[in-house]
């Protein structure tokens, strides 16, 4: 119904109904109170003259006609723009003249419903008083250190570090109207001269947001200066603000040219960020991350290449460059060939494990879908992956080669910008959050040291004290035991006419959920109650809309715990059966996202209840290391030892995400540097091609690796032991990128008894070339081959080092590369089997094989497998096709393949 003009007055009514109870002397009351960021008396005082000072300008205002609406919006914008020392002595007035347009805009619309409705034209939508308070807190209003105000109305002093500045987070809770709040910052924030950045975590809701404002935007006229989007599409308008990277990067891997950017004319405007939700900057897929560009080059002979790797899956990068479409490439663009020589490799490793990233198929715009979150979107590319999803639909007749070769080509990396040193550059971030008080001491720091966050405020609910019950949390030993206690909860509210909100994980949990015998029994196959809602849902409002009817059980992914608006309609669910019932089925390891689901409920004054259920399985699993105890029943809150456990996996995972910002930085400035050179043309083509080239190696897949390097120094090898030498350097350098990325290396040589090749110090480990080419000048040959003392020195360094470092251990992926050229001497399969599958398996570690030779791929199959795979690997048939085990002809040809080697296995992580 609230979709719907006609009863929008009716919602209104309901709403101010619900909140006149909170008014400013109860809120003031209520700040001071607080048990986070708590208001002194005297600030309470100023905070309460303000707001005098507001509705008596607001009600000055609101006596006018709401056709007078075109009069009110030019005589606000000539008020703002009256001298820059405005605001700071009338901010309070101004804000009114602004809240009092909006609120004469919903007049305008409604009036125009009257006759259908009955209601009279005085019903209109306004900004509570908790909301005006948020905004004086915001602006610093209230501040007796006026230097927070002029900090945000002024230019930035030439010199003055960016973290002086008023940065600020307000505590708003879910269902409190953080959108007016954003959209009325916005709407001032553009007036005072500053272009408005409002990022959200959703792009449906950022889009939903900023159409329920345009209308008072363009009344003002500052759409052009406000922009409500993703992080991600935040990113992309700042990374070509002075030009379109893309397009300059295509141009110059296309025709080896610079082409200079039209620079945009400077707006002489500030910049501000406006957050809605602080867990925005605090997302795995941000602080210490980076957003990464490409661009697609497109070309028939880029295209065979990519059919041949699809067609010879086994083909290795030195018969690839043999065919006649690669050097067509080098024949026209000779300048390609290092981005091709590095590319190759990747496609292969795409090529072998394409079947392991599931996708769909849009069959009408020709696309290939993948799950974000619980979303099926075509937004998503996995690289050369994806290509080759292309190419096995056009086999099976689903699309046409000619709807998809322009997507099927070289893709290559132009830059990796940091999410925090973007978000950096504005003069001012602020924002919102439903989540304050359960910010962490170093969730604030990095906001004060990073962002310039330097003042928090906490505002109570419009609607007085929360009616909701909450059910504590129950544990259970079992999926089993989860999926009936939760069946068995659902019929329960059903059968009282209580709605039922499920959230799960991921969409695959409630799958299984549905298909359970114990769901199967209690609600059947098919089930009028029962519905599903997910990001693919079709229909979605109506959906979310019907969650909140009588005895309506609704199973929902977790994305919709944030952000969704279930608002009971039928007032009968909250006065005689109870409210809306939630019920969470996993553990939240972010205590805001559990607040957030919690929030879904008892909204608007409602009444309402929440159950947490948890299988003591997936709680150990989802805590790591952190918590083994065994604490089954029910529990009215959180039993400390869980609770201390998910404490701990956030600060560690803060910490992960804190260690990762200084590398991010140093490829920042690398890709800001190109970026730079690439607009402006002030190098020659073959610099910039050269810095691409660098970016393009800095790609995700080198991250965080920790390689050994088993190397065969048997009798055999006496003559090529300078070939042994080169071929650990140039994969540690040229493929597991040595020096320039956080990967290090450790080397095991054997014969019939294994070395490891220590520093003085004992470490293992190295970073560092130099001490690598110490190592290798250290190798002889002596004895026979024996497997089995190799692979249990590299069971026992990888146990050193989750031992000695289990913060890496974490955070890194680790690759064993075994080398040989020869059958093994002592034939103890079996126990060569149960030290592989400890290392694949316990250590979570990829095992590969390169052989010197033919016919020795009988020998190595035993031990290959991917990190955490060791079953899935086909060890019955010696001679079909795996990624796992490269075959090379001979010495040289390894030594020359060692850095393809080394980034196929990288690519395959």
């Amino acid at each position: 119904k609230a979709k719907h003009d006609v009863f929008e007055a009716v919602r209104i009514k309901q709403r101010q109904d619900a909140t006149k109870g909170m008014t400013k002397e109860a809120a003031l009351r209520a700040m001071q109170a607080a048990a986070t960021c708590a208001i002194s008396e005297e600030r309470a005082k100023r905070l309460s003259e303000l707001y005098d000072r507001y509705r008596l300008a607001f009600d000055e205002h609101l006596r006018r006609s709401h056709t007078e609406l075109e009069t009110a919006a030019l005589e606000t914008k000539a008020a703002f723009s009256k001298s820059k020392d405005a605001f700071i002595n009338n901010g309070p007035e101004l804000i009114a003249r602004v809240s009092a347009v909006w609120s004469l805009l919903s007049m305008a619309k409604l009036s125009s419903t009257e006759g259908a409705t009955g209601q009279r034209s005085s019903i209109y939508k306004e900004a509570h008083a908790v909301q005006i308070l948020a905004l004086f807190e915001m602006f610093g209003l209230a501040e007796e250190d006026e230097s927070w105000i002029k900090a945000i109305l002024l230019r930035l002093v030439s010199g003055k570090p960016k973290r002086d500045h008023g940065g600020c987070f307000i505590e708003m809770l879910t269902g409190n109207g953080k959108s007016i709040l954003l959209g009325l910052a916005s709407t001032i924030f553009a007036l005072l001269r500053y272009n408005v950045s409002c990022a959200s975590y959703s792009k449906h809701l950022s889009s939903r947001d900023f159409e329920s404002f345009q209308p008072l935007f363009q009344l003002l006229n500052v759409t052009e200066f406000i922009e409500y989007s993703t992080i991600d599409q935040l990113c992309e308008r700042e990374m070509n603000k002075n030009g379109n990277v893309r397009d300059a990067s295509l141009r110059l891997l296309k025709t080896g040219k610079l082409t200079r950017a039209q620079h945009p004319s400077l707006s002489g405007r500030r910049t501000v960020l406006l957050v809605d939700e602080v867990d925005v900057l605090f997302g795995q897929n941000f602080l210490g991350q980076s957003f990464n560009p490409g661009v697609h080059v497109a070309q028939p002979e880029l295209l065979h290449l990519l059919q041949f790797v699809w067609k010879h899956p086994s083909a290795t990068p030195h018969q690839v460059t043999q065919q006649g479409f690669y050097q067509s490439i080098l024949a026209t663009q000779p300048y390609l060939k290092p981005l091709l020589d590095s590319h190759i490799p990747k496609m292969i490793a795409a090529r072998a494990k394409f079947s392991a990233i599931p996708y769909r198929v849009d069959q009408a715009g020709a696309e290939i879908q993948y799950k974000r979150l619980d979303e099926w979107t075509a937004d998503i590319s996995y690289g050369y992956n994806t290509m080759f999803a292309c190419l096995k639909e056009v086999e099976k007749g689903t699309f046409t080669l000619q709807q998809v070769e322009s997507r099927l080509g070289l893709l290559i990396n132009i830059g990796r910008f940091g999410y925090a040193n973007i978000v950096e550059q504005f003069d001012l971030i602020l924002g919102v959050t439903g989540t304050l008080s359960h910010l962490t001491q170093e969730h604030k720091q990095v906001l004060n040291e990073r962002f310039g966050v330097k003042r928090f405020a906490h505002m109570p609910s419009v609607y007085g004290a929360s009616q909701l019950k909450n059910n504590g949390i129950t544990i259970v030993e079992d999926q089993a035991r989860l999926r009936q206690t939760v069946v068995d909860e659902c019929y329960d509210m059903k059968e009282m006419k209580r709605p039922t909100l499920v959230f799960f994980k991921c969409e695959e949990d409630i799958d299984a959920f549905q298909k359970s015998q114990e769901f199967v029994q209690k609600f059947g196959q098919h089930n009028s109650k029962v519905q599903v809602i997910t990001e693919s849902t079709a229909r979605l409002e109506y959906c979310i809309e019907r969650a909140t009817r009588m005895g309506q059980v609704t199973l929902l992914t977790r994305i919709f715990g944030r952000g969704s608006d279930f608002i009971v309609h039928d007032k009968r669910v909250v006065r005689e059966f109870g409210g809306v019932h939630v019920i969470q089925t996993f553990l939240s390891l972010e205590v805001s996202e559990e607040i957030q689901i919690r929030g879904r409920t008892a909204r608007e004054s409602n009444l309402g209840s929440y159950h947490l259920v948890l299988d003591i399985e997936d709680v150990r699993k989802d805590t790591q290391q952190h918590f083994f105890h065994s604490i089954l029943g029910r529990y009215d809150q959180m039993p400390p030892a869980l609770s201390q456990a998910r404490e701990q996996v956030e600060a560690a995972g803060v910490q992960t995400l804190l260690d990762k910002i200084p590398k991010c930085q140093a490829v920042h400035e690398k890709s800001m540097n190109f970026r730079t050179q690439l607009l402006q043309a002030e190098c020659e083509a073959s610099e910039a091609l050269e810095m691409l080239m660098e970016l393009d190696a800095c790609s995700p897949s080198t991250a965080t690796v920790d390689v050994i390097m088993v190397v065969d120094v048997s009798g055999s090898m006496r003559s090529y032991i300078e070939q042994a030498r080169q071929y650990v350097l140039r994969a540690s350098v040229d493929g597991f990128h040595l020096g320039s990325s956080d990967s290090r290396v450790g080397v095991i040589t054997f014969c019939s008894r294994a070395n490891c090749m220590l520093d003085s110090r004992g470490r293992f480990f190295t970073s560092k070339k130099a001490r690598l080419h110490k190592h290798t000048a250290e190798f002889q040959s002596r004895g026979g081959t024996r497997f089995l003392p190799a692979l249990r020195e590299v069971e026992r360094q990888l146990h050193a080092l989750q031992n000695s470092d289990p913060q890496r251990f974490a955070r890194s992926q680790r690759i064993v590369l075994f080398q040989t050229d020869g059958s093994n001497d002592d034939y103890g399969d079996a126990e060569i089997a149960q030290v592989a599958q400890r290392i694949i398996d316990t250590y979570d570690t990829s095992l590969f094989a390169v052989l010197v030779g033919n016919g020795l791929r009988r020998n190595v199959l035993p031990f290959v497998g991917s990190a955490g795979k060791y079953a899935e690997v086909n060890r019955s048939n010696p001679d079909a096709d795996t990624p796992l085990i490269v075959s090379i002809d001979d010495y040289a040809a390894l030594v020359k393949e060692a850095g393809s080697i080394a980034s196929g296995m990288m690519c395959m992580l």
